[in-house]
């Protein structure tokens, strides 16, 4: 409902013609900017993005538009998620621990080249990021468990902006053990967004207008019942992807009687991006 009535004030926003205008809100994201005013970012308009104001309005009993005006793209996705053969991450974990990240090399996923990302601990993500934005098309843990989005999820288009917001539904899609068998089902959604630039200092340096994002992936396994809930705060720097991060995962039962959560955080001691090596003195960021 709400970007159907966002759809017809936008038409009438931005065309004098009694035609419609469709206006794409896929990448569309709101930035509340006080308790009865709001922003929408990334309103396509055949190639244009543009934002809009709103105003509550008591009296009409609605938000009603103030303003609007093009948007200039701040971020260029593949800068700061940047996914090339031989990159590699290591991070000091809150528990004691370290772990690295590697893009290792790529992968053929329903289709798509994909790069896959290996961790320390055995978890393999496999990720696309090209001209097209920045998506997910693979996960598996350290035992081999492993579910395939298929089409691949839009995590973010190509270009961001402060307050851009999107998310990503699935359904039923198998969860396979290690030998292919498949052990469930699982339905969720992952949401993705981000309105903070910040400054980071962590063991690599100190990283200046770092772009924080807040991902959500909830699933729920459809022949077991339970849910499972994985946050991340993520801080990017541009050319050297991420170099902070807090994960949360919550676990919770089918009937909803017992829960767990588990919190870790993670900081950027090395990292090889691009052919630019940080956290040594004098490369790629400050000390």
């Amino acid at each position: 409902m709400r970007r159907q009535l966002l759809f017809l004030v936008f038409t009438l926003l931005l065309t004098a013609s009694v035609h419609a205008v469709p206006l794409d809100l896929t990448s569309a994201g709101m930035e509340v900017i006080a308790p009865n005013q709001f922003i929408l970012h990334n309103g396509l308009l055949g190639s244009k993005f543009y934002w809009g104001t709103f105003q509550w309005n008591a009296a009409e009993n609605v938000f009603a538009p103030t303003g609007y005006g093009l948007k200039t793209p701040t971020f260029a996705t593949a800068e700061y998620f940047p996914l090339h053969v031989g990159d590699s991450w290591t991070y000091s974990c809150s528990d004691g621990g370290t772990l690295t990240a590697t893009i290792t090399g790529t992968e053929q996923i329903c289709g798509l080249t994909c790069m896959r990302k290996e961790w320390s601990n055995g978890v393999t993500d496999w990720y696309i990021n090209d001209g097209s934005g920045w998506w997910y098309a693979k996960t598996a843990d350290s035992s081999g468990q492993s579910v395939t989005y298929c089409p691949p999820l839009m995590m973010s288009p190509p270009q961001l902006y402060l307050g851009f917001s999107s998310q990503a539904p699935y359904e039923n899609l198998p969860l396979r053990d290690s030998g292919g068998v498949q052990t469930g089902n699982l339905t969720g959604y992952y949401s993705f967004t981000g309105n903070l630039l910040e400054d980071v200092s962590v063991p690599a340096g100190t990283f200046t207008d770092c772009l924080r994002t807040n991902r959500i992936n909830t699933l729920t396994e459809t022949w077991g019942g339970g849910t499972k809930t994985t946050i991340y705060e993520d801080w990017w720097a541009k050319g050297a992807g991420g170099v902070k991060r807090v994960l949360t995962v919550i676990w919770a039962t089918a009937d909803g009687m017992s829960t767990l959560t588990y919190t870790l955080g993670m900081r950027l001691e090395t990292a090889t991006v691009g052919g630019i090596t940080y956290g040594a003195v004098g490369a790629g960021v400050s000390e």
